[in-house]
């Protein structure tokens, strides 16, 4: 087993826990509206764009730094947004950016 699949390992059981945390937290019934709720934000318009931006990224540059992704994430997100006319807060672009990523990392079917 190399280094970046150890590490990937470790982020997975760590992902795990706090999915349980969440749970345990707020309840199932809130995790699954929360999931639901994910997965249809992903497919507004805003959220096709997010959705393509962060894959996109993760594809062309996996082993960067996930600030790096983040920050070009976002970039690509602002421009692609404000040519599509839709107007969003930042706060609601990382916000986006970490349901896309926690999506395409597996932890719900978007």
């Amino acid at each position: 087993m190399n280094v970046f699949s150890s590490i990937g390992h470790f982020f997975k059981k760590v992902e795990v826990k706090v999915s349980s945390a969440f749970i345990y937290l707020f309840g199932k019934q809130a995790a699954e509206n929360f999931a639901t709720s994910a997965e249809a934000l992903l497919k507004s318009a805003f959220g096709v764009i997010v959705a393509d931006a962060v894959g996109l990224i993760e594809q062309s540059n996996p082993l960067a730094a996930p600030a790096d992704k983040r920050q070009a994430a976002f970039a690509k997100i602002t421009a692609d947004v404000k040519t599509a006319g839709i107007s969003v807060t930042s706060s609601i672009i990382n916000l986006a950016i970490e349901i896309a990523v926690s999506a395409l990392k597996g932890n719900f079917s978007a």
